[in-house]
Formats: C-alpha cells, sequence, structure tokens
C-alpha cells in the first residue's frame, strides 16, 4: 500500500477553557508571522485554519498554553 503524504498544519493556541469534569477545550487557530519565512510558506498552502479538541490529559493540557505554537500532522488512518 502506497503511503501518502502527511499534511501539516502551523498551529498556535488560541485558548483554553475548563469545563465539568475536568474536560478542557482547546482552541488553535493557524500561525502567521509575516517576517517568518516558514510562516509565508505554510500561509501560501493553508492561509486560513481552526481546530477545536477537547481533552482530558493533563500532560497535554500542561502544554498547551494559549500563544505556544504548535506543528499538526494530518495523515489517512
Amino acid at each position: 500500500m502506497e503511503e501518502k503524504p502527511k499534511i501539516i498544519a502551523k498551529m498556535t493556541v488560541l485558548s483554553v477553557t475548563t469545563w465539568a469534569h475536568d474536560n478542557v477545550s482547546i482552541k488553535m487557530t493557524a500561525q502567521y508571522d509575516p517576517d517568518l519565512p516558514e510562516d509565508r510558506r505554510f500561509s501560501s498552502a493553508t492561509p486560513s485554519a481552526a481546530y477545536e479538541m477537547s481533552c482530558n490529559n493533563p500532560a497535554v493540557i500542561e502544554r498547551m498554553k494559549p500563544g505556544t505554537t504548535f506543528y499538526v500532522e494530518f495523515y489517512e488512518a
């Protein structure tokens, strides 16, 4: 089976909101700094993006601080 290439997005955490039962909602948006060549490359392929997930893993939540930037990989399951 041929492996398809990954889709990589560069996303920045916008907000982290705690809900009932320690569930946390994490919202992210596409990262863009016009001074960074990498961000200009990402923006040409993905000029806009939004991602939201719910999480209850303390190790993950600890790293998800507003303003923190991550690479997010998507690939077919």
